[in-house]
């Protein structure tokens, strides 16, 4: 047994760096998939409101899809519309997190409500 030549190490780590960009790319899809899942969970159940309202609210998810916090990172000028998006949240329900994202729970993200007029 010697030392693996050159070419061999930088074979593995061509397949490391594949590797690690394929998972990454895979995770960065699932992320995408869940984050139009929880769009279509939340932002429904909102009422009419005027169109330039948003909210930006931070979301801590455990793998079961339970929403385990949030945390208002923006408020509207209008505490009706906030109290509305804040039920939102705290009513949806979420499908379990995909398996790429289900790895490092919580999966955390930065979501924008708006009104759907």
């Amino acid at each position: 047994m010697g030392i693996p030549d050159q070419p061999v190490i930088k074979k593995t780590k061509e397949m490391l760096d594949t590797n690690y960009l394929q998972r990454k790319k895979i995770v960065q899809l699932a992320g995408e998939e869940y984050n139009l899942h929880i769009r279509t969970q939340i932002i429904p159940k909102l009422g009419s409101y005027p169109s330039e309202l948003f909210v930006r609210i931070l979301l801590k998810i455990v793998p079961s899809g339970k929403i385990i916090s949030y945390e208002f990172i923006k408020k509207s000028n209008s505490s009706s519309f906030d109290q509305a998006a804040e039920l939102a949240v705290r009513n949806a329900v979420l499908a379990p997190l995909p398996p790429a994202l289900a790895e490092n729970p919580p999966y955390i993200v930065l979501i924008r409500i708006v009104p759907q007029n």
